[in-house]
């Protein structure tokens, strides 16, 4: 995260509706109510595939309506209902697909080590969870003098499946701190709860450089007792235990180390397979080589042959015609004479 004297209006995981001052001790709120039980006890719409978690980041906007329900699906939302507006990148750039893509990247960044895939086009069927990105607080009835960054459904242990959560994409300043705090309400609706060590997504607190960090710290004091959790807990071993770890580009398993799950970016085996050849009829070819039968076609070995042969009656010639043009200079050879 940048840290220049312009920056610091950014708060990772959450923001007010207008620019705030964080500082080390300062820390802004988002809401997360806990998905009512009448819905955590219903069925599965559509199982979880064998497959990445599919996580739409909609930054076009929708009419999210009011219910006793979280539905990514059918734009349903238990916590809100409300017209969101498309996701305003003039702040950011004055290239849309450009500043998209970077959001992507951060939030693909802070989801790395986990099997998430992002997509920032809806579906066109599900599985998958939605936040949707764009307006302000005000939206959803919040006061702008005691503002939020992010309303998202706490569902314990992702007992709800294709959830619908919010970002008020015009709190924030630097595409940071939007990045973490879409991280931060996707976690509430994978069944994170809030802690207190200010470098976790999963905690209100400023943070210069967030991540879903692999230790035990505090669960924070609004979410005590929440999700049947104790008093401590491990974002990033929680969110491996929901998703799975992410497969490493050069299709090793992952070694179960935070920040490097997918092996590097170029991670490719340093030597290809060759195909092996297919065993020649008897007397076709010959050997060549020390320890690798490599079998020419009889063809290819007299086309080599009368090869060589020219190349010889060639230097031959050559050597007879330059007895009388050699002028007498030792050093001078054939290639010279040219």
């Amino acid at each position: 995260m940048h840290r220049s004297a312009a920056l610091p209006l950014l708060l990772a995981t959450l923001a007010g509706c207008a620019p705030v001052q964080p500082s080390a001790t300062e820390g802004l709120v988002d809401e997360s109510p806990e998905v009512p039980a009448a819905l955590r006890s219903r069925p599965r719409l559509v199982p979880y595939t064998s497959g990445p978690t599919v996580l739409y980041l909609n930054l076009e906007g929708a009419t999210i309506t009011k219910a006793l329900d979280s539905n990514a699906y059918q734009n349903l939302s238990f916590l809100c209902g409300a017209t969101i507006p498309p996701f305003d990148h003039t702040p950011y750039g004055g290239d849309r697909g450009q500043v998209a893509g970077e959001l992507v990247a951060k939030v693909a960044g802070l989801f790395r080590d986990f099997s998430v895939q992002l997509v920032i086009a809806r579906p066109s069927a599900p599985p998958y969870e939605m936040i949707i990105i764009g307006g302000d607080c005000s939206l959803c009835g919040y006061d702008k003098q005691n503002p939020i960054g992010g309303l998202g459904p706490l569902d314990c242990d992702d007992a709800l499946q294709g959830e619908l959560a919010f970002v008020f994409a015009q709190t924030f300043t630097q595409l940071d701190g939007l990045a973490v705090a879409i991280a931060h309400e996707a976690g509430h609706s994978f069944g994170l709860v809030h802690t207190s060590e200010p470098c976790d997504v999963m905690s209100n607190i400023y943070c210069a450089g967030k991540a879903f960090l692999d230790k035990t710290v505090a669960v924070a004091p609004d979410h005590l007792g929440k999700c049947g959790q104790g008093p401590t807990t491990n974002s990033w071993q929680r969110l491996r235990d929901i998703l799975g770890a992410a497969t490493r580009l050069d299709g090793q398993p992952p070694d179960g180390r935070p920040g490097d799950a997918r092996g590097p970016i170029e991670a490719r085996p340093l030597v290809e397979a060759r195909p092996q050849l297919e065993p020649a009829a008897a007397g076709s070819g010959c050997s060549v080589g020390g320890g690798e039968n490599f079998l020419l076609p009889v063809p290819v070995i007299l086309g080599l042959l009368f090869c060589v042969w020219r190349m010889v009656a060639a230097a031959s010639r050559g050597r007879e015609r330059s007895r009388g043009a050699w002028h007498g200079d030792p050093r001078r050879t054939l290639l010279g004479n040219r």
